[in-house]
């Protein structure tokens, strides 16, 4: 297990200090709090908590302050956050794990940073940052003001979330413009980074002459971080709208093309400027665009997570009404619905939309037969998935327990290898009559077959008396592009189990390969595929079995919290609850056993029923990511 140096730059932090810290001091081995000069209670409140407490004289240098902070670690990791940060209970636990776990070579580890949030507690904007170093590789911050450490090493990107709450939003000062300016008068010349923040700098204080300058002046240097790059050409874009200039913003825009694979960002900026320009077509073409999407893997950038979701959607209403494609615009404005259902603005299209159709195009929320009607909330579909003999079934029964949720038995629709093939096909066979009804081909067809399987899901579950439908498959972790494509406001719990002992179960069963090479292939391929989906925070989770079973309320409540579903202790109960166990075609190989109650003596199994060969063979593959999946390695 490593240790854990907790460094701190505070000032005048009473009212989060505390709430900082007491979400952290369980868990790092040491706490030190350097104080820039508070004249509040600030360091009163420290000393609950450490007697390493150290004074720096402020210097207008935030890069010297965190450097200095660091020098005082004494552990063999340091650890860093602001007074107004806080790890949630969740992430506290998988902090906790990730000191347990963690391989002592990594050299750095990257953590979510959930910066803002909507009225509804939604994640409207996120980056990555690297919260845990090693202290022997003496990574030095640079930078006067947002400051940066350069890293270097072996990385990890975990799944822990450091949350930005501060108490009240912090009125804008001119000290980091202050400080650049400072600089700049000393005849400092800036590095690429530092031209880039002190043009945001200029930005935030309207001066939009000098911040197209000096964006101008950075993206002609030709250096910097990439995502720094893509990111000024559409502010330089913007300052050059605020100057009056919107056809010199239009390429700047364009630039981020030349950087980099279209961003949602730029294309939502296209989108509006051509919306603005009264050229409603082309408008569309980028809002189309950035609808089809995704975020790159591994992002360390900043995300505006609207942009990915229901912004392009609520734009291409507006596009698509006036264009007079009201059927069109309803489809869209009902996709935005599904991020934002209480939004102002998407209920008062609905409204003027309902009311020129009269009977709205379906979308969902209006399906034919025992879909749901008018006056029913429709809840976004659960989709659980992992590698065979991972929990699956057990996390399936245990859903099928809440009183709001019916999970039946696996259905496999989307693992079918021709369901997707198909919907390509005949988004391709009917491309042309499609474009002329104003459809978009590929959206429409997977939108019929998420309605296809809707229409089947929907029916089981008002047959039992609930409101939401989930769907089990193992194999659903091969599908989730198509599934969110499906269904964009899905629900994805993947279930995740030591490769060892699933493959220990697997030799016990009648099916599926005993082949540990071949498990182990498959088995590594599965995780790294369900990892490109952890940025996808209120779209995806992952749950271990080894938590369901040692910890089942503690884990549950968690997935309770992703699903936005209340408590209810039936979840406890499963096993004394009537479920439909799939008679007519056979039951699910675990479905015996998951009607009992939760037990946990099948954990550890490979260390009896696994021959030395096997260990190795299957380690010889898996062994790095059983590391990044925290499983012990020996």
């Amino acid at each position: 297990m490593i240790t854990i140096s907790l460094c701190m730059i505070v000032r005048d932090e009473e009212k989060t200090l505390a709430r900082c810290l007491d979400s952290v001091k369980d868990i790092v081995d040491e706490i030190n709090i350097v104080d820039t000069g508070s004249v509040d209670r600030t360091k009163e409140i420290a000393r609950r908590y450490t007697d390493r407490i150290y004074d720096f004289a402020w210097i207008d240098h935030f890069a010297a302050a965190r450097n200095y902070s660091f020098e005082q670690a004494s552990k063999e990791y340091i650890m860093w956050l602001d007074a107004d940060d806080v790890l949630l209970e969740q992430d506290q636990q998988k902090l906790a794990s990730l000191k347990q776990e963690l391989d002592n070579t990594t050299d750095a580890v990257s953590m979510d940073y959930h910066l803002s949030f909507d009225k509804n507690g939604k994640v409207t904007y996120s980056l990555k940052r690297y919260r845990l170093v090693k202290r022997e590789t003496r990574y030095d911050w640079e930078g006067v003001v947002h400051e940066c450490l350069p890293i270097g090493g072996k990385i990890v990107h975990s799944d822990v979330i450091v949350t930005h709450q501060p108490i009240k939003k912090k009125e804008k000062g001119d000290r980091n413009l202050r400080i650049y300016e400072h600089h700049l008068a000393q005849g400092k010349e800036f590095t690429p980074r530092e031209l880039y923040y002190y043009a945001n700098e200029l930005m935030e204080h309207k001066r939009y002459e000098d911040a197209a300058t000096f964006y101008q002046k950075f993206l002609d240097g030709g250096r910097g971080w990439i995502e720094d790059r893509i990111n000024a050409t559409l502010k330089l874009a913007d300052c050059c709208v605020q100057l009056g200039d919107a056809e010199r913003g239009a390429a700047a825009a364009l630039l981020a093309l030349k950087l980099d694979a279209p961003r949602a960002e730029t294309c939502c900026w296209l989108g509006n400027y051509f919306l603005e320009k009264g050229q409603n077509n082309t408008s569309v073409y980028w809002y189309e665009l950035a609808t089809k999407l995704e975020p790159p893997t591994d992002f360390t950038g900043h995300l505006n997570h609207s942009y990915w979701t229901w912004l392009p959607h609520l734009q291409l209403c507006v596009a698509y009404d006036r264009l007079g494609k009201r059927q069109r615009a309803y489809y869209h404005n009902e996709m935005a619905r599904r991020y934002r259902p209480h939004d102002a603005s998407v209920l008062h299209n609905k409204k003027y939309l309902d009311s020129i159709l009269k009977k709205p195009l379906p979308v969902h929320t209006a399906s034919i037969h025992d879909s749901f009607s008018a006056e029913e909330e429709r809840f976004s579909p659960i989709f659980i998935g992992g590698e065979g003999r991972s929990g699956t079934t057990l996390m399936r029964i245990i859903l099928d327990s809440h009183p709001h949720i019916a999970c039946g038995p696996e259905t496999g629709f989307f693992v079918h290898p021709h369901v997707e093939k198909l919907s390509n096909q005949l988004a391709q066979a009917y491309r042309i009559r499609l474009l002329e009804y104003d459809a978009s081909p590929q959206n429409t067809m997977d939108f019929a077959f998420g309605q296809m399987l809707e229409q089947f899901h929907v029916r089981y579950m008002k047959s039992k008396g609930k409101r939401r439908w989930a769907d089990k498959t193992p194999k659903n972790i091969l599908s989730i592009p198509f599934i969110h494509r499906c269904f964009p406001d899905m629900k994805f719990i993947h279930l995740i189990r030591d490769g060892r002992d699933a493959f220990s179960s697997h030799l016990t069963m009648n099916w599926g390969t005993k082949d540990v090479k071949q498990f182990a292939q498959r088995w590594t391929y599965t995780m790294k595929l369900g990892r490109q989906y952890r940025s996808m925070t209120d779209r995806y989770i992952e749950v271990k079995y080894e938590d369901l079973v040692l910890s089942p309320e503690e884990t549950l409540q968690r997935v309770m919290a992703f699903l936005e579903e209340p408590w209810d202790d039936a979840l406890l109960r499963h096993h004394q609850q009537p479920h439909d166990l799939g008679e007519t075609f056979g039951q699910e190989s675990s479905v015996s056993q998951v009607i009992q109650p939760i037990y946990t003596h099948k954990i550890g199994r490979w260390k009896t029923e696994l021959t030395e060969e096997q260990l190795h063979l299957f380690m010889e593959i898996a062994a790095d990511e059983m590391r990044a999946m925290g499983y012990e390695d020996k």
